[in-house]
């Protein structure tokens, strides 16, 4: 079957007359850009880098939503793995 999203994830990549990818699963563009590299916002061309390699098309509107958004969960993230746990705002 053809994947519904064109990127692959994969845990490891072993050569040896062929090369071989194990434990691999097909990824969102929305799971890319909450949980991938850092994201840079090309505005102008509605387009999104990821790492300065991974180009997405995506509205400027979007883009910077789904930045923001990545900030508030990196924040939530990171309270919850040093053990705050203020209900308030996690």
């Amino acid at each position: 079957t053809t994947p519904v999203f064109p990127f692959l994830m994969f845990h490891e990549k072993v050569k040896t007359s062929r090369v071989y990818v194990r434990d691999c699963t097909v990824v969102a563009p929305a799971a890319l850009l909450l949980f991938g590299g850092a994201i840079d916002v090309h505005h102008a061309s509605g387009r999104v880098s990821l790492d300065g390699w991974l180009w997405l098309r995506a509205s400027a509107q979007t883009a910077v939503l789904y930045k923001r958004l990545r900030g508030a969960l990196d924040a939530v993230l990171d309270a919850r793995i040093r053990g705050v746990h203020d209900r308030k705002n996690v």
